[in-house]
């Protein structure tokens, strides 16, 4: 009990206090000012600061973090310690990191009372940190602004080792980094092109529903005639009535031998067999 009673205050110092290494951090000026830092508060829009070349020096031996803005780094770690501290109203961001690998182990105090955004990070493994915030209460909207492991958001190309992408993916014009995609937490889109099949990507096995928004976007492909590459896909539907965007594909028809196919039966309901628009 007496040794929670003096870390607590311990967390409570102040900079410029005896024996603080309070780190709170405004300006490059300020950041090769300080010690090293035990405990942070940097939430800046500074990126000079994110790319400084002490930045990493600075804060890895950070145990409690209070405000953390890490955006547009090179660093591939967020700190040299085991387990970091986050307490009552803690607000971490960790945004477009496209070396970002390792994170300490989190110890969320209270998950009702921490902002947390980690979104963009292509190399990161966020599952200890999802585990730990929804072991200690974090709201749905919290969790949801976790990105899932070595996720990132959508660009053409994707960059190297993105399998999760957490974002709707355009397919009009088809990338080869789109090879590497395993799950699209958000929509697949083909608009206004030429194709005649639609893209199959080899790698992808889940397709899941953002609250309130489509998860397949189908619309104005004047050849599309084939859908196939849908069929093997595992798709998370929570509201079926927003779920599938499908029209003004005037080629579009579901053919016999496909009529019992799985996503066919669930998805398809309002496209014509190919008899009944009288392509055969």
């Amino acid at each position: 009990m007496w040794s929670l009673v003096v870390l607590l205050l311990s967390v409570g110092c102040e900079p410029g206090q005896t024996g603080s290494t309070m780190c709170d951090i405004k300006s490059v000026k300020g950041l090769e000012k300080q010690a090293q830092c035990k405990y942070l508060r940097m939430y800046t829009d500074d990126e000079k600061i994110m790319e400084h070349p002490r930045l990493f020096d600075k804060i890895k031996t950070v145990t409690t973090i209070f405000k953390l803005k890490f955006f547009n780094t090179t660093l591939t770690s967020l700190t040299e310690t085991e387990v970091v501290m986050l307490p009552q109203k803690a607000t971490l961001e960790l945004l477009d990191n496209p070396l970002l690998q390792k994170l300490p182990e989190f110890n969320i105090v209270d998950g009702r009372k921490i902002n947390i955004k980690v979104l963009n990070n292509p190399k990161l493994d966020t599952t200890q940190l999802l585990e730990q915030c929804k072991k200690k209460r974090c709201p749905t909207n919290t969790i949801a602004n976790i990105q899932k492991p070595y996720t990132c958001t959508f660009h053409r190309p994707l960059p190297e080792g993105c399998r999760f992408v957490f974002d709707s993916v355009d397919l009009r014009t088809y990338d080869s980094s789109f090879d590497q995609i395993e799950v699209v937490y958000g929509a697949l889109s083909l608009r206004d092109s030429n194709e005649k099949e639609f893209p199959l990507l080899p790698n992808l096995r889940q397709l899941s529903q953002k609250p309130g928004m489509p998860v397949l976007v189908i619309e104005n492909n004047k050849n599309l005639t084939d859908l196939k590459a849908l069929y093997t896909i595992n798709i998370n539907v929570d509201d079926m009535n927003n779920a599938m965007r499908i029209k003004d594909n005037p080629k579009l028809c579901i053919e016999h031998h496909d009529a019992n196919e799985p996503f066919v039966v669930k998805f398809l309901t309002k496209i014509d067999s190919c008899s009944k628009a009288g392509f055969i």
